[in-house]
């Protein structure tokens, strides 16, 4: 059972947010009494099933995000790491932070801008990705999903019977997360894959879709923050 294993879970904010204005990155945010960040770091440190913290932020917010977390007071072992050039390299750098005990164990890897992780998703994700060596939380598709080509003129329409959004967390074991990542750097992709299931699919493992939750939002948009105050709202 997974429970043996050590779970570490890698939360990725080291975007700048260029797609959400200019200011502080939107993991920054403030939302309700805490950033953004802040609540993906609580909801992990109070998860049982979760037993370190590796957190991957840029240079330039080092000792802000240092700071944070001194001020939320976490229980678990946490680090807070800089990342690279791109999401790619900045897994790859919490993934560097792994001791023997958590190589051997799970990994979770997050999107530092989602703050509504909820505990009942984890614990799915955990078993599934110890099943079948990965996993990630997704939802069906419910919009009409048509590709286009570079004028914008419609080419097909897909049938979204089979298509899912994909969320995180994401859970691998943690060599085979390891092993996808090192071969992605001797082939030279460097920042060719969407997300960590993709590096782990050209290995030839099939991660499981394990259903997640319509409030697991990414704040990308500057609208986003006003629907994730409006869910906050919500859960009180």
């Amino acid at each position: 059972m997974y429970r043996y294993l050590t779970v570490t879970a890698i939360v990725v904010a080291a975007g700048n947010g260029s797609r959400f204005g200019e200011g502080l990155p939107k993991q920054f945010l403030m939302l309700g009494n805490m950033p953004v960040l802040g609540h993906s770091l609580m909801a992990f440190d109070k998860n049982t099933y979760i037993d370190r913290i590796v957190i991957v932020v840029s240079q330039e917010h080092l000792m802000m995000c240092e700071d944070m977390v001194e001020q939320l007071r976490l229980v678990k072992p946490c680090d807070v790491v800089v990342g690279g050039a791109n999401r790619q390299e900045s897994v790859r750098n919490g993934l560097l932070q792994l001791d023997e005990k958590c190589m051997d164990g799970i990994v979770l890897v997050h999107d530092g801008a989602r703050p509504f992780v909820e505990g009942e998703d984890v614990y799915a994700l955990l078993s599934a990705a110890y099943d079948y060596q990965a996993a990630t939380l997704g939802l069906p598709v419910t919009d009409t999903i048509k590709v286009a080509d570079f004028e914008m003129s419609i080419e097909k329409t897909l049938q979204r019977d089979n298509l899912f959004t994909v969320q995180t967390p994401q859970a691998f074991k943690a060599d085979v997360l390891i092993k996808a990542h090192k071969q992605a750097k001797e082939a030279g992709r460097t920042k060719s894959c969407y997300d960590d299931c993709q590096l782990v699919e050209k290995t030839g493992i099939a991660p499981k879709i394990v259903t997640g939750s319509p409030n697991n939002i990414k704040i990308t948009h500057a609208v986003d923050i006003h629907i994730a105050r409006s869910i906050l709202e919500g859960e009180k």
